[in-house]
């Protein structure tokens, strides 16, 4: 019984992994939201790009999820950040840009 008691504890027990990020990381996706304007409820489609490691966080709203959408929104993103991250991460579906994902980087 002490045995189990030990084991069913550890196995209960809640653990974490730590998620560093080094500086000049980015994070994006893009998400939908529902928005009012002018009294009219519509859907928006937003980009959010973030610096995980200083926690700094753009968010851009458009009338759709289109690949001009997506570029536009990095472009403003990398301006507001004031650069161009060094690493990229994004949880967006590659299927929907696959021209941006065919370039290349030298």
């Amino acid at each position: 019984m002490k045995d189990y008691v030990h084991t069913a504890k550890l196995r209960s027990r809640e653990m974490f992994v730590p998620l560093r990020h080094a500086p000049g990381e980015a994070q994006a996706d893009f998400g939908e939201a529902w928005v009012v304007m002018a009294g009219v409820k519509l859907k928006a489609h937003f980009l959010a790009m973030d610096l995980p490691h200083s926690d700094d966080c753009f968010v851009i709203a458009f009338p759709a999820e289109t690949t001009e959408a997506f570029l536009d929104g990095h472009v403003r993103a990398f301006d507001y950040f004031g650069a161009v991250p060094r690493g990229f991460c994004t949880t967006t579906r590659r299927s929907r840009w696959p021209a941006f994902w065919e370039v290349k980087s030298e």
